[in-house]
């Protein structure tokens, strides 16, 4: 039975679909055939230890987006206190749609991906055509074996949980991957793929050799 195998095995027999609850405002993970108390997520952990400047600069730049947006419905119009009010009213919605559009785009790359590594061929929505082909480019320039995908993963010892995008094979080497869609790479992320591959480790007893950010 080779590596992956066994952790096939292994994780056939764990819960793969936690509840997922925010306390306090942080993501908590219920894994009930484990333990009744919840474990914080990775990433929780990780905004509570690490400064991030990157997202601090993504934040600024996406208010200036909403400003200039929503100042487009303002061109020519007279500048009275009224009218500022109601800009700054406006950019705030217009802010949260931005916020949301980004994180349900994330979210939908993620799906579309996971279905694929699944065997299925989902629909392909024009504006992820560029994210699906770069995956598929680079699968088979990587020669990579996608095994499982979206999986819980936990660390009793650490009392923290997380999901992983993907796990998979390139030779004889086991390697986690975390997909990300924004526009760079940044240290946190390679903190969040550690912390992932440290509760499979537990879980499985079995070492994992790389992670992978793609």
């Amino acid at each position: 039975m080779t590596n992956i195998s066994k952790i096939e095995q292994i994780l056939g027999a764990k819960p793969i679909e936690p509840v997922r609850e925010q306390i306090n405002g942080k993501r908590h993970y219920i894994v009930r055939e484990i333990q009744e108390a919840p474990m914080v997520s990775v990433t929780s952990v990780i905004s509570d230890v690490v400064s991030k400047p990157a997202l601090v600069n993504w934040g600024k730049n996406l208010g200036i987006s909403a400003g200039l947006e929503t100042l487009k419905g303002y061109v020519g119009t007279y500048i009275t206190e009224n009218i500022l009010d109601e800009f700054k009213d406006d950019a705030k919605v217009k802010l949260a749609e931005l916020s949301t559009s980004a994180a349900d785009y994330g979210t939908k790359a993620h799906s579309l991906i996971e279905a694929i590594i699944n065997g299925e061929n989902p629909e392909i929505p024009m504006e992820f055509n560029p994210v699906i082909e770069g995956f598929r480019n680079w699968q088979e320039k990587n020669d990579i074996n996608l095994i499982l995908s979206e999986m819980c993963v936990y660390s009793i010892n650490l009392q923290v949980a997380g999901t992983l995008d993907a796990l998979g094979t390139k030779g004889d080497k086991i390697i986690l991957f975390d997909w990300k869609t924004s526009n760079g790479f940044y240290e946190e992320m390679a903190l969040q793929c550690g912390g992932y591959v440290c509760c499979l480790e537990e879980m499985t007893g079995q070492a994992i050799d790389e992670g992978w950010i793609v």
